[in-house]
């Protein structure tokens, strides 16, 4: 769009010229032109609100940020019902021409083509309700008016997830019947570092390098014999699976103990993938702790990888 029209342009427009009929240059016929929008995320309509990452929806207050194309990105508010701009509305500049659009969410200042700033993934406490915080989101599409002026972010172009998702199921009972678990972290390189977003070229440039764990304490963390689970955003293609350690750090009558594992996955060529969900199963019998598969498909489900075994041991009493 080579003009994007805001209420606070027009009055500009009428103070500048002397007559306010040339103002209808943005709409000749005379009819509002406002612009509007819809979206949808991955292949569900749902958002973190319901009892699995696969019910994903926009949530009332989400902020987006829209590009049209070589405008700057706009301000988008969800109040649960409809998106709307930020301040001053958008209008389309006619009926017929075609527009490049670019979304991102969360939304963050300062964002260009090139450069949109990521969320930092420091800071994760493995609850799915605090996913949306960590979670980057894109979208783009070519279109023009239409029947009704309506932006469609659904279909074929619904908004897509950029990092990567860890699903880390920790079962009860067993050795783990009553015990307490204290810390969960995951290690490898830039799994967590600071990184932007580039439209251009669809990849994403780390701008930290070296922060290479995620790391979370828990407290009043007591198993059972129901089972927990958390999750994680991780940044992806920065590691080998084969180089990444996952550590679980828990204590049982009085006792710490440490699990972990170099290497969550044995094939050295595989790293996490862009938008891919990778669901792990953890158990830990005589302090022998087995995990179960990574199953991955755009937040679903998909391959099993089989067994990896991670040996507990006693952790030394720091004086």
């Amino acid at each position: 769009m080579k003009r994007k029209t805001f209420a606070t342009a027009l009055c500009c427009v009428c103070s500048l010229f002397a007559g306010c009929e040339q103002v209808d240059d943005l709409n000749a016929s005379g009819e509002d032109l406002r612009m509007s929008l819809v979206a949808g995320i991955g292949l569900s309509a749902s958002r973190y609100a319901g009892n699995s990452p696969n019910e994903i929806v926009f949530a009332a207050n989400d902020v987006i940020g829209l590009k049209v194309n070589e405008e700057d990105f706009v301000q988008w508010k969800f109040d649960g019902a409809k998106w709307r701009t930020v301040g001053n509305a958008v209008y389309w500049e006619d009926k017929t021409s075609s527009h490049s659009f670019y979304a991102f969410y969360p939304y963050a200042a300062n964002a260009s083509l090139g450069n949109v700033p990521m969320p930092y993934l420091d800071g994760q406490d493995g609850s799915m309700a605090k996913l949306g915080k960590h979670d980057f989101l894109v979208a783009s599409k070519i279109q023009s008016y239409g029947d009704d002026g309506t932006v469609s972010f659904t279909d074929g172009n619904t908004f897509t997830h950029v990092s990567s998702l860890i699903s880390l199921t920790i079962k009860g009972g067993g050795d783990l019947n009553n015990a307490s678990l204290s810390k969960i972290s995951f290690r490898g390189t830039n799994l967590i570092t600071s990184s932007t977003y580039s439209f251009e070229d669809k990849k994403i440039k780390l701008v930290n390098e070296n922060q290479d764990e995620l790391s979370m304490a828990l407290t009043n963390c007591v198993m059972s014999s129901g089972d927990k689970t958390f999750y994680f955003i991780l940044n992806s293609g920065t590691v080998y699976l084969s180089a990444v350690t996952l550590s679980i750090h828990y204590t049982v009558d009085n006792v710490k103990y440490k699990a972990e594992k170099i290497g969550i996955q044995k094939d050295v060529n595989d790293k996490f993938e862009s938008g891919k969900r990778y669901d792990y199963i953890v158990t830990i019998v005589d302090n022998s702790l087995k995990m179960t598969g990574n199953e991955i498909k755009d937040w679903e489900a998909g391959n099993s990888l089989g067994n990896i075994t991670i040996n507990g041991e006693k952790e030394e009493t720091q004086s």
